[in-house]
């Protein structure tokens, strides 16, 4: 089977003590027929640091020499398992800049390298779909941070951030229960106008943790109930709407929504994205993919029999990104009529119909056929147990 979505200790620093290519010969060893390598793209600004990298004396210019040497590394590491047909790509960030600028600028110019321009006001715009070609292979879009602070990193900096999302903010550890549940509606909305922008900055070829905003919070219902006050209504009607809005557009030019195990790991009772939002994917005629969010070889494949389950409950078929054999580009006329194709997918009743397989960084979408009764499912628990008897 496959992952999109992985991560190592050696260009990570909250990931296990690992290598992009140990992460590649566990998934080997577990029967994977594809697995990617999506590290993160590099902060560009100390304020969005981590703890444990402030505290591994990493700061934003040492964050970008990483990311080079994991592009190297990434490419070596694929060699060794070519039968995997490894993509090596990167998992975004989308922050707004200190000072309230524009995330934009940031995440473009550290996909396009060192020495671009590509991320100044005076260089003229790339296809979002571009940006990064002949860098990295493809993106997983992911967003972390609601007011420019992290909500799943842990669970007193989501509280920070929720706090941020109250009405008037109140310096007590906790919110009242009311409060908190508003709090945390007006952080989703946040995170999703978040999502969209990244989404139509650079279109990431796969959609990470969709519903990440509340992992802490599974529970959190994001569409109105007979339930529920006017008011919460309302709220959550402008919350349903912003979700049908994200999967849409990424529904429309073609993005794959991962279904994680991660979740599952982490305690939900669903993996990523929970149900509300996968029938969102599935009327919208959008494609699914497999990840697992690995940050350790232990945790490649990790819950993947929940995954599975899950997507069978709801009739799910499944993609997979493997390499396009034929990379094409784009001229500007070719890329206005595609956008205009984009748009009225995006109006229609499917935006998923139709949308394109092929991706300019270098990524073909395929249906796998038959996946819920491969061999992989059987041996994927046996291969894990004699791995860790090693």
């Amino acid at each position: 089977m496959h992952s999109h979505h992985s991560h190592s200790g050696a260009f990570c620093a909250h990931a296990g003590a690992c290598s992009p290519a140990s992460m590649l010969a566990h998934a080997a060893a577990l029967g994977f027929r594809s697995y990617h390598l999506s590290e993160h793209v590099p902060r560009r600004h100390a304020a969005h640091l981590y703890p444990e990298e402030r505290a591994a004396g990493l700061g934003p210019a040492e964050l970008v020499q990483r990311f080079e040497a994991y592009l190297a590394a990434g490419r070596a590491a694929a060699a060794t398992q070519p039968q995997l047909g490894t993509l090596v790509g990167a998992e975004t960030e989308f922050i707004d800049a200190p000072g309230g600028a524009d995330g934009r600028a940031d995440l473009v110019a550290v996909l396009e390298g060192p020495g671009s321009s590509s991320g100044s006001s005076s260089a003229p715009p790339r296809h979002a779909a571009a940006v990064g070609k002949g860098r990295v292979d493809f993106l997983v879009g992911g967003v972390h941070h609601a007011h420019d602070l992290p909500i799943d990193f842990d669970v007193p900096s989501f509280e920070v951030a929720l706090r941020a999302s109250a009405a008037a903010a109140r310096p007590e550890a906790e919110l009242p229960p009311d409060e908190r549940r508003a709090a945390h509606w007006a952080l989703a909305r946040t995170y999703l106008d978040q999502q969209l922008a990244l989404m139509r900055a650079v279109q990431p070829e796969v959609i990470a943790h969709f519903d990440i905003f509340r992992l802490w919070s599974p529970e959190l219902p994001l569409a109105p109930s007979g339930s529920d006050t006017p008011e919460e209504q309302r709220i959550l009607g402008e919350l349903h709407a912003r979700l049908r809005r994200n999967v849409r557009f990424a529904a429309s030019y073609g993005a794959l929504f991962e279904v994680s195990g991660a979740a599952v790991r982490k305690g939900w009772p669903t993996p990523y994205p929970g149900p509300e939002v996968l029938e969102l994917i599935l009327e919208s005629g959008g494609r699914l993919c497999l990840s697992d969010d690995a940050h350790s070889p232990a945790q490649v494949g990790h819950s993947f029999l929940a995954v599975r389950a899950y997507l069978q409950q709801h009739g799910a078929a499944i993609h997979v990104l493997r390499r396009d054999p034929a990379p094409f580009s784009r001229s500007e006329a070719k890329a206005a009529e595609e956008e205009r194709q984009r748009a009225a997918r995006e109006a229609s009743p499917r935006p998923g119909d139709g949308a394109p397989t092929r991706f300019e960084r270098g990524a073909e979408a395929h249906l796998v056929e038959g996946w819920a009764e491969d061999s992989f499912w059987e041996q994927l628990e046996p291969r894990r147990a004699a791995l860790e008897r090693q």
